[in-house]
């Protein structure tokens, strides 16, 4: 349920003030292309329901090689983290499972994890299901693909992405049309996507000055604090354990400074245990993974947004999506000063940059001062305004479109 019994407390506390039952959810279902996927079998449009199969990878730095994480004290150790999800989208496609068999590997040898690869094969009501459980990558994966007796359909759960697939002839030009085909879907696909995201940031301005204080006071902020927020995956290099361990020094102890941090990664036990250990649990609030509709309210709870990334190989020439999300919300940024968030976003479109991650606490008290937040929050969300994702998706988009009607038999392209 939780980690902590005050987390718990917090959730029980939560379910009887909103009047909402407390319950387990399958939130892969609930994702769109697979919601897609499952309304398609419904209507018969890839025929009847052959079988499935399902790839889950979790990269080892996120789950299997930390010795100390949460996962290997469940039952079953890994699998008791991830299995849920292979049973309950087999289930929603395949029907009940008559037999399964599990096949276990451990190629990595930690003594902690007495396997971290998985095969498991379920013989269910209308048809077959095999998942691979793979833990000993260094990527991510997480696809679905559903036979049908005339269609098969491939979901993406990452990229959130669907794609038909239908090939009754083996040769060159229904093959050439096939790859075309799944070209133009995915292209759509990923317009109609970041079409979404623009459209999410609209979201910003519905939330209410008492939805704030409400969500505000449900972490414990107070009207005076000072609050930067953090979203995303935590990384060794993310700068967050090192602005909670800056947090801890005497000159910040009653500083109105506090750190929300909505996300997870390979650094999260460290991250947290640093936290515990240096006792500064009441000024930085780790939420984990959230829904994406719920992030416009959790940014709107904050005051200042930050992205203070140690300087490495990865993050020097990145644009993370999230510091549009920020500036859309008319959030001013503190980030490190990364060569390539200086040329996308500049110095004077409210985002003020640090050369280390602990510099954040200081210019964030400085912005505080004399209606900085705002104005900075201002120049933020006018740039934003000006930058047209929408147009830049749909010419790609046309483009493709362009190619795919080309005739293979041409040559050309």
């Amino acid at each position: 349920m939780a980690l902590k019994i005050s987390d718990c407390d917090r959730i029980l506390d939560a379910s009887k003030q909103q009047g909402a039952k407390i319950c387990v959810v399958h939130n892969n279902l609930f994702h769109a292309p697979l919601l897609k996927a499952k309304a398609l079998l419904a209507e018969g449009a890839i025929g009847d329901f052959v079988g499935m199969r399902i790839f889950l990878s979790t990269p080892r730095w996120d789950m299997i090689d930390l010795e100390r994480h949460w996962y290997h004290r469940l039952q079953g150790g890994v699998i008791g983290e991830t299995g849920p999800h292979i049973a309950y989208m087999t289930l929603a496609f395949a029907g009940d499972a008559q037999g399964v068999e599990v096949f276990a590997q451990n190629r990595l040898g930690h003594p902690w994890a007495p396997h971290d690869e998985f095969r498991i094969e379920m013989d269910c009501e209308k048809g077959s299901s095999s998942a691979t459980l793979s833990y000993t990558r260094n990527c991510w994966g997480a696809n679905v693909d559903i036979y049908g007796t005339e269609e098969a359909l491939h979901v993406d759960l990452h990229q959130m992405s669907l794609t038909r697939h239908k090939l009754r002839s083996l040769k060159y030009i229904p093959v050439s049309k096939l790859s075309l085909s799944i070209i133009a879907q995915t292209s759509k696909g990923f317009a109609s996507n970041v079409g979404k995201a623009l459209m999410g940031r609209q979201k910003f301005d519905t939330i209410s000055s008492r939805d704030r204080e409400l969500a505000r006071r449900r972490f414990g902020f107070g009207e005076n604090d000072i609050v930067l927020f953090f979203m995303g995956s935590l990384y060794d290099f993310s700068g967050i354990k090192e602005i909670g361990l800056e947090m801890a020094k005497d000159r910040w102890r009653n500083s109105p400074l506090k750190l929300l941090i909505v996300g997870s990664g390979d650094s999260w036990a460290d991250t947290n245990r640093a936290i515990e250990e240096n006792g500064v649990q009441e000024k930085v609030v780790i939420e984990g993974w959230r829904p994406y509709a719920e992030i416009p309210a959790l940014v709107m709870t904050s005051d200042i947004c930050i992205l203070p990334a140690l300087k490495n190989e990865v993050m020097m020439n990145i644009v993370p999506i999230k510091m549009y999300e920020y500036m859309a919300a008319r959030k001013p940024v503190i980030a490190t000063s990364l060569p390539g968030l200086m040329k996308e976003f500049g110095t004077t479109n409210g985002v003020s940059y640090i050369n280390r991650s602990e510099e954040a606490l200081s210019v964030a008290l400085e912005l505080s001062k004399d209606r900085r937040m705002a104005d900075e929050g201002r120049k933020a969300r006018m740039f934003v305004e000006k930058s047209d994702w929408k147009s830049i998706t749909q010419t790609f988009e046309v483009l493709l479109q362009n190619l795919s009607k080309r005739s293979p038999a041409t040559g050309q392209g």
